[in-house]
């Protein structure tokens, strides 16, 4: 059964457009390195908190969360290390859901 991994981002104030951008770049970045998400990028700039993000993969199991295409490859590994750190900077804050498709 389909999983849908979701993670809500609360950007600095001001950021989530340039969170979206870089969330994209994810994408790319994962391709590079042979790992296709099916994934869509959620904002809301009229209610609750401001600057929230939300991101969301379709997985078929908890083990594609494991980013193989990033395991054993020194390349990808630093380069989704330098991803992720840039990322942890344009946030407060993140959770995370699982969602198991009925």
């Amino acid at each position: 059964m389909a999983i849908i991994h979701r993670r809500t981002f609360y950007a600095k104030v001001g950021g989530a457009g340039p969170l979206v951008e870089h969330l994209r770049e994810f994408g790319k970045l994962a391709a590079q390195y042979g790992l296709e998400l099916d994934q869509r990028i959620l904002t809301d700039f009229q209610s609750g908190r401001t600057d929230r993000v939300v991101w969301e993969w379709k997985i078929e199991s908890m083990a594609e969360l494991d980013l193989e295409a990033f395991q054993g490859n020194q390349a990808a590994g630093e380069a989704f290390s330098k991803w992720e750190r840039t990322m942890n900077g344009m946030i407060e804050y993140a959770e995370v859901e699982n969602w198991q498709i009925a």
